[in-house]
């Protein structure tokens, strides 16, 4: 079983989810084995400020992602999807931190 991800932004080691809803632009999930996988703010198609979402995870060009929700590695997020505040939509084989 996969160790959970813990949240890294780039000023810092060590991050918890209320750290990174702020002004940084990118940050990097640091997986218990290792793996990092970076994620950036997403751009809402009401272009509103949107939660983090991890470059490899896949997000509907229609869905919203509210601004602090995150996308975590592997997830997909579908058509017309609405993930809302301190929401998290976990990857397959993604473990909760």
């Amino acid at each position: 079983m996969l160790e959970p991800f813990r949240l890294s932004a780039n000023i810092g080691p060590r991050q918890n989810k209320e750290a990174l809803v702020g002004n940084e632009s990118t940050f990097t999930f640091i997986g218990g084995d290792g793996r990092r996988v970076k994620a950036t703010r997403r751009a809402n198609p009401d272009g509103s400020v949107g939660g983090w979402v991890a470059e490899n995870a896949e997000v509907h060009p229609s869905a919203i992602i509210d601004v602090d929700a995150i996308v975590e590695p592997g997830a997909i997020v579908g058509e017309n999807e609405h993930l809302a505040a301190g929401e998290t939509r976990y990857g397959e084989g993604w473990t909760n931190a």
